[in-house]
């Protein structure tokens, strides 16, 4: 974390990963993915096998979540929540706009 801090701008994509994988998944993100699939496929899909197949993904994602964070203590926990906050308020504008508190508000909040 330190490092992204440092030099923010040449991590490029490294942060967003970071993102991707600090954000707790919920059922409601395959909603929006399967509107996402839709409008870029520019057809209606089979409801039944996106639906199974995306559950299925966001379970394993969920489950990795959990394994990954019950690996951090309590201060590295409050660690991770502070370099989202710095990142929120030095670098927001180079994210989607909600995504850095979907991230805080799903999870990491609870280690203000």
């Amino acid at each position: 974390m330190k490092l992204l801090i440092l030099e923010f701008e040449a991590a490029d994509v490294i942060v967003d990963d970071l993102l991707e994988k600090l954000l707790l998944p919920t059922e409601a993100d395959i909603q929006l993915q399967y509107i996402e699939y839709k409008m870029e496929e520019n057809k209606i899909a089979d409801l039944d096998n996106f639906y199974h197949k995306e559950i299925k993904r966001t379970e394993d994602k969920i489950h990795n979540f959990i394994s990954m964070t019950t690996l951090l203590n309590q201060e590295q926990s409050k660690t991770v929540l502070l370099f989202l906050m710095y990142i929120k308020y030095t670098y927001s504008g180079f994210f989607a706009v909600d995504i850095l508190d979907k991230v805080i508000n799903r999870f990491w909040f609870q280690f203000k």
